[in-house]
């Protein structure tokens, strides 16, 4: 095989790198990973199918077929009687069913006497577990305002204390009910505190006869954490309500994060019949509040056993023939009992409008912490090396090889690294990212690999587009070409600002040296000036010894095109500064003046020689701007056109002028720098300033004398700050009835 040339190589690496890179960004963005969720694992799940169940674990469904064999009960098993519960319990226990949890909610009193059966039932089987509901309250933050706001108020809901009281233990399981599908579980739910939820509780009833075990490990690796918890079994079942004591080993293992580790180390050395029952309910406690659900298949996937069968006269003589000894049984609704009173949940394995039941679900999540199976996501460095190296991989090869070669190759790949994820998904369950490798970085890299070859087929023009740039700037040239059609002879009308700028001391800069040392020191001042200017977009428009010309354009007004035109003024003045510190003793302080509007970009000359250029009043504006500087020894000053709506700069006003030549004022501000590179004190000069000015205007004198005064103590010699004080001074001495107004006229351009 003939290897590609190492040109070619070179396109493939850039490209390769941009669609990694791509690839992993936008795989690490919050809905980016929700896509993932729905699309990428509901893939895994649906390739992989359905897989037998744990045996141990049971549902017990309130379906319709049983509410029909009980004699027509009602739909809503809420309304069942207790006694029936009651009877369950008492089947379910004489099975031999070591954990028995139900997902029903009883919220109120019933009947008195199956109330106390049921209670009974739950006391002599010491291994029921009871849901609680998690209730959201909306209440008003101000209880006398009826129209103030409101915040929602998450509280646990128990079931009624006649039958909480005798159940090992209470918990919530809740779900969100969306419109996507469901893929995760809480084991310790956000809301309410942390509690430890329903598939938690049951799991840690059903490993009681290895809390002994585990209280002992965590005793031998860490002997000063233990005194919080209960010695042995014995205690925790006196004590009641198992889920304290769950927290209690939840906190254990938050208040030392190796912990966990050094019990499976240490349990592994362990003589014991149940290993992995012992290291499962370690890593429950170890691992994250919330986890993948690693769904069995569709609904009744899990064993389902009706209702009715299990209180049935069989079973009651011959209770080995229900096959629950050992096992845990959830006890909840079922899907098929009433359509329009939905307790499912959409799941990948949801089908023909049958979703999975929240007691499925919870005997699913109980069947994960049990087998410690849950899905497990790709680790972050693992998720890396698989979206970044594959992106690499997949647009190195489609930039190298031809169209076709690349599509097979391309497809190929990924056909290979699906088959690899499945693999890893079905045996180990993990999840390794499909979305960003096959629905991102495989098309990109098809279309990348295309685009690059059509941008390499007209390197001709953009090579003389390159040229043309130093002519126009392509973001101008783009713009004028997209709404204008082009620029014709005559010239097109278009929105602008112009910078202008001029040196001091130039002309004694000049006769002071010889033309060939004035040349490469006046090139250096130059690279400095221009190189803001550049890098915010602008065009040097003109240069004429120690003045230069910068416009920004567009076809309408806009605000950004002014903040770009002001940050490169600020960064063009500190460069100067900084390059006047290094020429010593050759400054040139440089003045800068902005001004925007109308204008006209076209060709100006005639018979053989033309310029591209600026033409309009803003352009001669713009350089009387400049000029005011002289007045007031400023650096930047800027038209009022420039400046509004700009927040992003200290300013300050100087005031409204009337420029030489010119027949309509304009307000002028000192654009002093960027706000984050302000100090206090030129903030607070500038508001004294300010006070000053608007005094000065409101035409009292005295109050704007003394605020110019607190600016010279504040911030020193300002001859803004002197002009203001001698115009103050002035307009004192005049007489009061004669004609005024805050506008000062320039006479000399």
């Amino acid at each position: 095989m003939r290897l590609p040339r190492l040109p070619r190589l070179i396109p493939g690496a850039i490209l390769g790198s941009l669609i990694g890179a791509l690839g992993l960004l936008l795989s690490v963005l919050p809905f980016w990973g929700d896509l993932e969720e729905q699309v990428g694992l509901g893939l895994l799940f649906s390739l992989r199918g359905s897989r037998p169940a744990p045996d141990d674990v049971v549902v017990v469904s309130i379906d319709q077929a049983s509410a029909d064999a009980l004699g027509e009960l009602p739909a809503d098993p809420v309304k069942w009687p207790r006694s029936l519960h009651a009877q369950l319990t008492e089947s379910l226990t004489r099975a031999g069913a070591k954990v028995i949890a139900f997902d029903i909610f009883f919220a109120e009193p019933r009947d008195v006497a199956d109330d106390a059966r049921f209670a009974d039932a739950i006391a002599h089987a010491r291994n029921v577990v009871l849901v609680k509901y998690l209730v959201r309250d909306t209440v008003p933050l101000d209880r006398h305002d009826a129209s103030g706001g409101r915040l929602n108020v998450e509280r646990l809901a128990s079931p009624v204390p006649i039958l909480a009281d005798t159940a090992v233990g209470t918990a919530p399981f809740p779900l969100p009910k969306l419109p996507v599908r469901l893929s995760q579980y809480w084991k310790f739910t956000s809301a309410a505190g942390g509690v430890p939820t329903l598939p938690v509780v049951a799991f840690q009833v059903f490993g009681l006869e290895e809390y002994d075990e585990l209280v002992h490990l965590a005793a031998r690796v860490r002997p000063d954490r233990v005194s919080a918890l209960p010695p042995d079994t014995r205690a925790v079942l006196a004590a009641g309500h198992i889920e304290t004591v769950v927290l209690k080993l939840k906190a254990l293992f938050e208040s030392d994060l190796t912990l966990g580790k050094a019990m499976l180390e240490a349990a592994s050395t362990q003589r014991t019949e149940r290993p992995r029952l012992l290291q499962a309910l370690i890593r429950m406690y170890q691992g994250p509040d919330s986890e993948y659900l690693n769904f069995y298949g569709p609904p009744r996937t899990v064993r389902t056993v009706p209702y009715y069968e299990v209180i049935s006269a069989q079973a009651a003589a011959d209770p080995g023939r229900l096959q629950l000894q050992g096992k845990a049984v959830f006890v909840g609704l079922s899907e098929y009992l009433r359509p329009e009173q939905r307790d499912g949940f959409h799941t990948v394995f949801s089908n023909a409008g049958v979703d999975l039941s929240g007691a499925e679900i919870a005997a699913t999540a109980f069947a994960n912490l049990r087998n410690d199976q849950h899905v497990r996501p790709l680790g972050f460095l693992g998720h890396v090396i698989v979206v970044l190296g594959g992106g690499i991989l997949v647009g190195g090869i489609c930039a190298v090889l031809a169209p076709g070669a690349a599509a097979v190759t391309a497809l190929g790949l990924a056909a290979a690294y699906l088959a690899v994820a499945l693999s890893r998904f079905t045996v180990a369950h993990t999840w390794y990212p499909i979305t960003a490798p096959l629905l991102l970085e495989v098309p990109a890299a098809l279309v990348g690999a295309i685009l690059w070859r059509y941008a390499d087929t007209n390197r001709q023009r953009r090579q003389m587009r390159a040229v043309f740039s130093h002519y126009l700037p392509g973001t101008v040239i783009d713009e004028l070409l997209r709404n204008t059609g082009g620029v014709a002879a005559r010239g097109q009308s278009v929105y602008g600002i112009c910078l202008a700028t001029d040196a001091e001391r130039y002309t004694s800069l000049a006769e002071s040296m010889d033309p060939e040392e004035l040349a490469r020191f006046v090139n250096r001042y130059y690279a400095i000036v221009f190189e803001p200017i550049r890098r915010h977009g602008g065009t040097i428009s003109d240069v004429v010894g120690d003045a230069a010309l910068a416009i920004w354009a567009s076809p309408a007004p806009d605000a950004t095109l002014r903040s770009r035109a002001c940050h490169a003024a600020c960064e063009l003045s500190a460069a100067v500064d900084r390059f006047n510190r290094d020429s010593a003793p050759f400054p040139l302080p440089t003045r800068i003046g902005l001004h925007s509007g109308q204008m006209v970009l076209g060709h100006v000359g005639a018979m053989d020689h033309y310029e591209y250029r600026a033409v309009g009043d803003i352009v001669n504006t713009a350089a009387r701007i400049e000029r005011l500087n002289k007045l007031f020894r400023t650096r930047m000053l800027a038209s009022d056109d420039v400046l509004f709506g700009l927040d992003d700069f200290l300013t300050r006003r100087l005031g409204t002028f009337l420029l030489a030549g010119k027949s309509k004022p304009l307000v002028i501000h000192e654009l002093i720098c960027r706000n984050d590179e302000a100090t206090e004190r030129q903030r607070s000069v500038a508001a004294l300033f300010a006070e000053g000015v608007a005094a000065y205007e409101g035409r009292f004198w005295l109050e704007a004398s003394e605020a110019f005064d607190a600016c010279l103590r504040e911030g020193g010699d300002d001859e803004a700050v002197r002009f203001y004080l001698s115009a103050c001074s002035e307009s004192r001495a005049r007489d009061p009835s004669e004609p005024w107004e805050p506008l000062f006229r320039m006479e000399t351009k």
